[in-house]
């Protein structure tokens, strides 16, 4: 939970003491982790279907693509450093989808002016 750290909440939450009562474990957790992977990332498809159909994304801002990529750019950082697959996989799927994004707004923007 990252926004605990922010709110200084991390000082009593001591996650080792919930081991016992997770309510994931295992390959519980692994298959949720996939599952709202796999959610985060195709809410990029419908996008991109769009816009490729459209040939417009102006309502599409370059600022939220942008900062959506260095987000997803730390993860996998973290990903990496924690050697967790699941969260890799998912945050370089979801760049590729979102530069796929902004590739199409570039391209028919241009087309536009």
């Amino acid at each position: 939970m990252p926004f605990l750290f922010f709110i200084g909440a991390h000082k009593n939450f001591n996650a080792h003491r919930l081991a016992s009562k997770e309510l994931f474990e295992g390959i519980w957790l692994t298959l949720l982790g996939s599952v709202a992977s796999a959610l985060v990332s195709a809410s990029f498809v419908p996008q991109i279907i769009k816009g490729y159909k459209t040939k417009h994304l102006g309502d599409v801002s370059y600022l939220l693509m942008i900062l959506i990529s260095i987000g997803m750019s730390l993860w996998i950082v973290y990903g990496i450093e924690r050697q967790d697959p699941v969260i890799v996989g998912a945050n370089i799927t979801t760049i590729v989808l979102n530069m796929i994004l902004l590739g199409l707004k570039a391209k028919y923007s241009k087309k536009s002016v």
